[in-house]
């Protein structure tokens, strides 16, 4: 890794440190609970997410991306996809959610993401979750 790249590195891990989600995204865990208690699924449990179908997981993966847009960290963290914010790379990415279309939506992209947020993982984790599901799947501008 070079310099430069080793010291962007740091600098997310410092902007991470400085910005805490603290309970940012309490609201969204709040409404996978609901989900789950509509549809019967004891919640939490590792399994709940699996017991969802492919409408209830892509409508679960908007609203997460709807709602880390809004913490103002994501004005702060680089885009790995250019010299945007992050937030941009999920402006896109809901830009891209086509409510019709459940049956190309890719929940799989999404668990390692889902998993982090409902097990609340640490904050670095998070975001690397963040990062991978939005990176794999954002289109270019």
């Amino acid at each position: 890794m070079t310099d430069w790249a080793q010291a962007l590195v740091l600098d997310q891990q410092q902007i991470i440190q400085d910005h805490p989600i603290g309970t940012g995204l309490d609201a969204f865990r709040a409404s996978f609970e609901s989900v789950c208690k509509e549809k019967g699924i004891s919640c939490p449990t590792p399994d709940a997410l699996r017991q969802l179908d492919k409408k209830g997981l892509r409508g679960l993966a908007f609203s997460l991306l709807d709602t880390l847009q809004t913490l103002p960290i994501t004005r702060l963290l680089r885009s790995n996809t250019g010299r945007a914010s992050l937030r941009i790379d999920l402006f896109r990415r809901l830009s891209a959610f086509d409510p019709d279309d459940v049956d190309n939506f890719d929940s799989d992209q999404f668990e390692p993401l889902f998993n982090a947020v409902l097990t609340n993982k640490p904050d670095d984790e998070i975001w690397r979750q963040v990062y991978c599901a939005v990176t794999e799947a954002t289109p270019p501008p």
